[in-house]
C-alpha cells in the first residue's frame, strides 16, 4: 500500500478541475475508460455533481460558521481541496467493497483530537476526515489499481477546516499497519525502519518526490531508449544539477525570510525607540507637574491644619460654635464643585452637633485634597496627549519609510525570483535534450561495466602489439654508431608481446611471491 498526499500542485487547486482530471482519461476528456467505478461520501447526489455540492459548501463557510456560534476568518490556507492517492499492491484485496472500506478506514486517520495532542496551537475539537465530503475515484490505467480521493476540507455543518498537521505522517502509519494486515509490509521495509527511528527520537525524512514533469519525462524516455545504462548515467548527473538548484532555491528562500524578519525587526527598534524618546518627555513633565503640585498640597495641608485649631478653639465657646455651625451649614449646601444645593437634614445635624460638624470638616478637607491630586492626574494626562500629538509625525514618518523599504525588498526579491524561474527552465530545457540524447543515439555500453572494460583493455593491448612489430620507416631509421649503415629492426617491448592474459598471470605470481616474502620475514612468537 502507497499513500500520497497532494501528489501534485497542479490538481487540485479546484474541486472542478481535480473532478476531471480523475472522472475522465488523460488524453480525451470526455471517455473515461481508465475509471472503474466512482463514490460519494456524505454527498447525496449523482458522482457529476459531487463537485458542485463540494465548492458550494467551500463558498458559504462563513455562514455555517455563524450558524454553530464560531468566529469567522478567511478560508484555508491551501484551498479547500485535498487530493490524497491510495495505490494497492498485487498481493493486496482489490475488489470495490474493500478498496472502499480502506478509503474510509484512512479518512477516519486523516485529522485531529485534541484531547491526545500536547501541542500550544492544538485544535479546539475533534475533526477527522470521515466527517467531510469526499468522492472515491478507482483507477484501472497503471499496473496496480489506485483510489484518488477528493476531500472537502471545510466541514459541511460546522464550516470548520479539517486540520492537516502531520497528515503524511498519519498516512504513513495507516499504510504501514494495512501492509502487516495483508501481510505486503515485507516489499516496503524503510517504512518500518523510519518509523523505528522517529519512535526513538531521531528525526526522519521521507524522500522527496520528483515534479510531475521529470518524472514523466525520464518514463517516456525510458520507454523509448533502448540504452538503460546510458540513461541511468544521464539520470544521475541531471539529478545532482536538480540538486543543487534546488539548493539555491531553498538558500534564496531563507534569504528572503531572513530579509523580511530584519525589516520588521529594524521597524520594531525604531517604532520602540520613538516610544522610549516619547515615554522619557511625559515622564519629565509628569516630574514637573508633581514638584509643582507638591509645594501646592504642602500649603493646602498648612491651611486645613490651621482650619482646625481655629475649628477646635471655636468650639469653647457659644458665638464660636455659632460661627462654625453657620460655616458647615453653608459648605454643606454645596458640593466640591461649587454647585448650590437645598437645605437637609446633613445641614440641620451640621448645624447642631458638634461631631458632626467636626466629621463634616475631615470630609471637607479631604474633598480638597482628592480634587487638588485630580487636578494634578487631569493636567498630566493633558500634557501627555499633547506629546503624543507631538510624537505622531514620527510614527507616521517611520512608517512611510517601512513602506518605502517593503517595497523596494519585494521588488528586488521578484527580481531574485523571476531569475531563478528562468534558471528552472533552461534547466528543464537542458534535461529534455539530454533525455532526448539518449533516446536518439543507438545502443552502446563501451565503457560501462566489467566485461566492456575488459574487452576495451584488450583492444588496447593488440593495437599496441601491431604497431610495434611494424618495420620503422625512412624518418625512424637511426643506425648505431660504427655500424656499416645498416638498419635494425628495433624489438618489440616486452611487455607489449605478453598478451592480457598472461599479464595478469605475471601480476598473481608477484603477488603471492611478496605475501611469501612477508610471511618469512615475521618473527616467531
Amino acid at each position: 500500500m502507497i499513500v500520497v498526499i497532494r501528489p501534485s500542485d497542479k490538481l487540485g487547486r479546484s474541486f472542478k478541475g481535480l473532478h476531471a482530471y480523475c472522472a475522465h482519461d488523460k488524453e480525451n476528456a470526455k471517455t473515461s475508460e481508465r475509471v472503474d467505478w466512482i463514490k460519494c461520501h456524505n454527498i447525496a447526489v449523482a458522482p457529476d455533481g459531487a463537485w458542485k455540492v463540494m465548492a458550494a459548501t467551500a463558498k458559504i463557510q462563513n455562514q455555517l460558521k455563524q450558524n454553530t456560534d464560531i468566529r469567522t476568518g478567511r478560508g484555508p490556507k491551501n484551498g479547500p481541496v485535498l487530493h490524497v492517492v491510495m495505490s494497492f499492491d498485487e498481493d493486496e484485496p482489490q475488489t470495490q467493497a474493500e478498496m472502499h472500506a480502506a478509503a474510509l478506514d484512512l479518512l477516519s486517520k486523516l485529522g485531529a483530537d485534541p484531547a491526545k495532542m500536547r501541542a500550544k496551537n492544538k485544535p479546539k475539537r475533534r475533526q477527522f476526515a470521515d466527517e467531510h465530503e469526499a468522492v472515491i475515484y478507482a483507477h484501472t490505467d497503471t499496473k496496480n489499481t489506485h483510489l484518488h480521493l477528493m476531500i472537502n476540507r471545510i466541514h459541511p455543518v460546522t464550516g470548520v477546516v479539517l486540520p492537516t498537521n502531520n497528515d503524511h505522517k498519519k498516512a504513513q502509519a495507516w499504510a504501514l499497519d494495512y501492509s502487516k494486515r495483508h501481510s505486503t509490509d515485507h516489499k516496503t521495509p524503510a517504512r518500518q525502519e523510519n518509523k523505528d527511528m522517529r519512535n526513538g527520537g531521531e528525526y526522519v525524512k521521507g524522500q522527496k518526490r520528483k515534479t510531475r514533469n521529470v518524472f514523466e519525462l525520464e518514463q517516456r524516455i525510458k520507454k523509448a531508449s533502448n540504452d538503460n545504462i546510458r540513461l541511468k548515467a544521464i539520470q544521475q548527473k541531471q539529478s545532482k544539477q536538480d540538486a543543487k538548484l534546488a539548493e539555491k532555491s531553498r538558500n534564496l528562500e531563507q534569504s528572503h525570510a531572513k530579509q523580511w524578519k530584519q525589516l520588521l525587526d529594524d521597524h520594531k527598534a525604531r517604532k520602540a525607540s520613538i516610544a522610549r524618546k516619547l515615554q522619557s518627555k511625559i515622564n519629565k513633565a509628569k516630574t514637573k507637574i508633581r514638584e509643582e503640585y507638591r509645594l501646592k498640597l504642602r500649603g493646602l495641608k498648612t491651611l486645613q491644619a490651621a482650619e482646625r485649631v481655629t475649628f477646635k478653639g471655636l468650639e469653647t465657646s457659644f458665638f464660636g460654635r455659632a460661627a462654625n455651625s453657620f460655616k458647615m451649614a453653608y459648605a454643606a449646601t454645596k458640593d466640591i464643585g461649587g454647585h448650590r444645593r437645598g437645605f437637609n437634614l446633613k445641614t440641620f445635624r451640621s448645624a447642631t452637633d458638634a461631631a458632626e460638624r467636626k466629621e463634616y470638616l475631615d470630609l471637607t478637607q479631604q474633598r480638597a485634597r482628592k480634587a487638588m491630586e485630580s487636578e494634578k492626574e487631569s493636567k498630566a494626562r493633558q500634557l501627555a496627549k499633547v506629546l503624543k500629538n507631538a510624537h505622531a509625525p514620527s510614527y507616521d514618518e517611520n512608517r512611510t519609510y517601512l513602506t518605502k523599504v517593503r517595497q523596494d525588498l519585494q521588488r528586488q526579491q521578484d527580481l531574485q525570483n523571476e531569475e531563478l524561474k528562468q534558471e528552472w527552465r533552461s534547466r528543464n530545457v537542458q534535461r529534455k535534450l539530454a533525455f532526448n540524447s539518449v533516446k536518439d543515439q543507438p545502443r552502446n555500453n563501451k565503457g560501462f561495466g566489467v566485461k566492456s572494460k575488459l574487452a576495451h583493455a584488450r583492444k588496447n593491448y593488440r593495437t599496441a602489439f601491431d604497431k610495434a612489430r611494424q618495420p620503422p620507416t625512412a624518418e625512424q631509421d637511426n643506425p648505431r654508431s660504427g655500424d656499416s649503415g645498416e638498419t635494425t629492426q628495433s624489438a618489440p617491448p616486452v611487455s607489449l608481446k605478453k598478451s592480457y592474459a598472461q599479464s595478469q598471470r605475471d601480476k598473481v605470481k608477484s603477488s603471492r611471491k611478496r605475501r611469501g616474502r612477508r610471511k618469512q620475514d615475521k618473527p616467531d612468537r
